[in-house]
């Protein structure tokens, strides 16, 4: 019978993850789970090795890297194929989820229906005192980070609101993906998670933290920090903001806003990286085409919207 929650991994050459990835999913504690595996074009033993070591899984194999966006994107949609899915999960490969981390996201939708996607505590995988991500968070400068990023596990400990889950290890409504849409592939990997993120604030979605699902994080277990991935990674900031980042927004915080563009700007030209500010602006006519579009989608108000600058997550 199918099950109403599927879980989705992309890969791409990270078989030395695999192993501690595919245990600790069948470590859970609750085992009523589908899992999808969406390799991206692979050129090493992860496909067979998935295959064999986690035979119930259903591997998409594609040809060639499409990106963390489409790979995903692959995946949703073949979750959403079952009429009986409710909830789609994400998962890095290079995690290790704790035994109950799906129990206590799957119970935390069950009694909260009315958020559309739930974050977990992310920690760091050598460090699991220290926070990776507690769902994403808002800043003055317009800015979305890792909330907690860096910190002490302890100081998060409490469930809240928050501006999005981090799409390395959440979950996520069937209702989510039906009115928000999916990722933009065309970001190819980072950033891709805020601007679905943004997409959904705007819209009024709201995403749940909760800390007692726990996973550990490695950090660019797949793309690792080349340039290439620096470059994308600054360009798809720019882009995010483009489309998503709304104009009573800027004017609330002009200064800090106007200050901390600068500064990322003189970045990009201090370390070379002129390539992804050109890219930006290469693109921009049609991203501020999506700009409007999502701003004629947008329900939340400038107050709704500044609370979610708030240090701790709204109760």
């Amino acid at each position: 019978m199918p099950n109403r929650t599927t879980v989705i991994v992309v890969n791409w050459n990270g078989r030395k993850h695999l192993q501690e990835c595919y245990d600790a999913l069948l470590a859970q504690t609750i085992k009523d789970f589908s899992i999808i595996v969406v390799d991206n074009g692979s050129t090493d033993d992860s496909v067979a090795y998935t295959k064999h070591h986690l035979p119930q899984a259903n591997v998409i194999e594609l040809r060639e890297n499409t990106g963390f966006a489409k790979a995903n994107n692959i995946g949703i949609q073949k979750a959403l194929e079952n009429s009986l899915c409710d909830y789609i999960v994400l998962l890095n490969n290079d995690t290790a989820i704790e035994p109950n981390w799906m129990n206590s996201l799957i119970m935390t939708a069950d009694q909260h229906p009315e958020y559309s996607s739930i974050a977990c505590l992310m920690v760091y995988y050598n460090d699991p005192q220290c926070v990776d991500s507690a769902g994403h968070h808002l800043l003055p400068t317009g800015r979305v980070t890792n909330w907690g990023a860096g910190m002490d596990r302890k100081d998060f400990s409490i469930p809240g609101i928050v501006f999005g889950a981090c799409a390395g290890a959440g979950l996520y409504r069937r209702s989510f993906f039906e009115q928000i849409g999916f990722f933009d592939e065309s970001l190819f990997a980072y950033y891709e998670d805020v601007d679905l993120n943004w997409r959904a604030v705007l819209q009024g979605l709201k995403c749940y933290y909760q800390p007692q699902a726990v996973v550990r994080h490695k950090g660019a277990g797949t793309s690792q920090r080349n340039r290439r991935f620096q470059i994308l990674s600054f360009r798809n900031r720019l882009i995010v903001n483009t489309k998503n980042l709304p104009t009573d927004f800027i004017f609330a915080h002009f200064f800090r806003w106007l200050g901390f563009e600068s500064y990322m700007i003189g970045i990009l030209l201090i370390n070379g990286k002129i390539a992804a500010l050109l890219a930006w602006l290469k693109q921009f006519p049609l991203r501020r085409r999506e700009r409007r579009t999502n701003m004629k989608r947008r329900t939340i108000t400038l107050p709704e919207l500044l609370s979610y600058e708030a240090v701790q997550p709204k109760t």
